[in-house]
């Protein structure tokens, strides 16, 4: 059963990264959740007693995730009382069953990881899990930039590492949730893997990150690293500096052999830089905001001008500013109860800005906060924040009682967890599954007891 749990985490990359693009899909999304399914049915056989509620509410955060689904799940019921079942729509079953899937998931981890030699080895299979997704999505980009691959069709006159998602910024998210690990591995002289690993893993993690092209994730990752710094100034600034000139050495000298390969690779910073200051490099161009279907038409197909670079950009930022718009409009319609969980899209029509016209398609909202609080309202959001209270208080209980070793990794995986809470203002974060296990692996090094084997003891290799 052990060594099926790894597996299960190993996966998730490339079952799981995403439930819109990966685990709602026939049939690799399918066969991750029956893998979960049959191992918590081993769980469930194994001790029979865990699925006594007593048990169950002992599990640290399960309460308020519990309390979570609870609220998302009467938002939807409480519209088809009024409304009658026509109301129902696919979002909503796809939302709620992700979302119990989820809180399944994280319960199995935290219950399976019980002794520090466990939270090791999973700690390690999910980094090995992400550097080898990234290394499988680096490879791929720079086949395509030399022109040995032709099937990474994209819609960036840059190309951007999508490794084994479908969206640069999907598998962005997932990055930022292991690298700030590897980084504080690194700073803290941790040594989770032995010799050079843990700097060979920071460093595949760290240039797939820059590869995306993400700014939300990328913002995640400053605010991460902003947060190690600030606490690993009480330990050695000299490493600070040295390891923070090794990393400007080796990302310029990444750029440089790419800007050799791909001449106009550089200009996916100026995407970046417009996403931050709304500054558009042709404002004569893009100036009607409104213009939906003049910036479809001249999105580029294959090749560009210079000008045609930014319109993916242009047409990202003022189509989630629509959405924030009509998130605003939902929320103000039902404050309290919110739309109903999973309704954004059915909805967006209704709500939308005036003079914007209607998209052919509508994605998820780009941002987890509002849309919380447009499909579950006040109540919702509380529930929401609920959730992130018991955990800081948890660790701050914990705190005391934690070995120096553990205290390091537990900021390691605070660290995570605020990357992934920044770039859930710029796209949605509970829809991945790697979200929850990093949770899931944060509450299970905090319920390890304290008498059992130190995690000087048990590091070295893989298993």
């Amino acid at each position: 059963m052990e060594y099926f749990f790894y597996l299960i985490i190993f996966l998730i990359p490339y079952l799981a990264v995403s439930p819109w693009q990966k685990v709602m899909r026939i049939p690799a999304g399918l066969i991750y959740v029956g893998l979960v399914l049959v191992f918590v049915l081993m769980l469930l056989l194994e001790r029979p007693e865990r699925l006594r509620w007593k048990n169950i509410s002992r599990v640290q955060l399960v309460v308020p995730l519990l309390i979570f689904f609870a609220v998302n799940l009467f938002s939807i019921l409480r519209i088809i009382i009024s409304k009658g079942m026509a109301a129902l729509n696919a979002n909503n079953l796809k939302e709620m069953g992700f979302l119990g899937f989820a809180v399944l998931f994280y319960w199995a981890v935290t219950v399976f990881v019980d002794n520090e030699e466990r939270f090791m080895k999973s700690l390690k299979t999910f980094v090995i899990c992400s550097s080898i997704a990234s290394i499988y999505g680096i490879t791929r980009l720079i086949l395509f930039m030399v022109g040995s691959d032709y099937g990474l069709a994209q819609g960036w006159t840059v190309p951007r590492l999508l490794a084994t998602a479908g969206e640069s910024q999907v598998f962005g998210g997932f990055v930022i949730s292991v690298l700030p690990l590897m980084i504080a591995d690194v700073l803290f002289k941790n040594n989770i893997f032995e010799g050079p690993w843990n700097h060979f893993h920071m460093g595949i993690l760290l240039l797939a990150l820059i590869m995306t092209f993400s700014a939300g994730a990328w913002a995640g990752l400053v605010v991460a690293v902003i947060f190690l710094v600030l606490w690993f100034r009480y330990y050695s600034p000299k490493s600070i500096v040295s390891s923070a000139l090794v990393v400007l050495v080796v990302t310029m000298g990444v750029f440089l052999i790419d800007r050799t390969i791909y001449p106009n690779y550089l200009e996916g910073f100026n995407s970046i830089v417009f996403k931050i200051t709304g500054h558009a490099p042709a404002p004569e161009k893009f100036a009607n905001k409104n213009a939906f279907e003049v910036l479809k038409q001249e999105m580029p197909q294959s090749t560009a001008s210079r000008d045609q670079q930014y319109v993916e950009s242009v047409f990202s930022k003022v189509e989630r500013s629509w959405f924030r718009a009509a998130l605003w409009n939902m929320f103000k319609s039902s404050p309290i109860l919110g739309i109903g969980a999973g309704n954004f899209e059915a909805l967006y029509n209704k709500y939308r800005p005036p003079g914007v016209p209607a998209p052919p398609y509508v994605p998820k909202p780009h941002n987890q906060y509002m849309e919380i609080l447009a499909e579950t309202g006040i109540i919702g959001m509380l529930a929401f924040i609920g959730i992130i209270l018991n955990l800081f208080w948890y660790i701050f209980q914990c705190w005391p009682r934690l070995e120096p070793n553990k205290r390091r990794i537990l900021v390691g995986l605070v660290a995570c967890l605020l990357a992934v809470g920044v770039h859930g203002y710029a796209f949605g974060i509970l829809v991945h599954l790697q979200v929850w296990l990093l949770l899931a692996l944060t509450m299970s090094l905090l319920k390890l007891d304290p008498t059992t084997r130190t995690l000087s003891a048990i590091r070295g290799g893989l298993y």
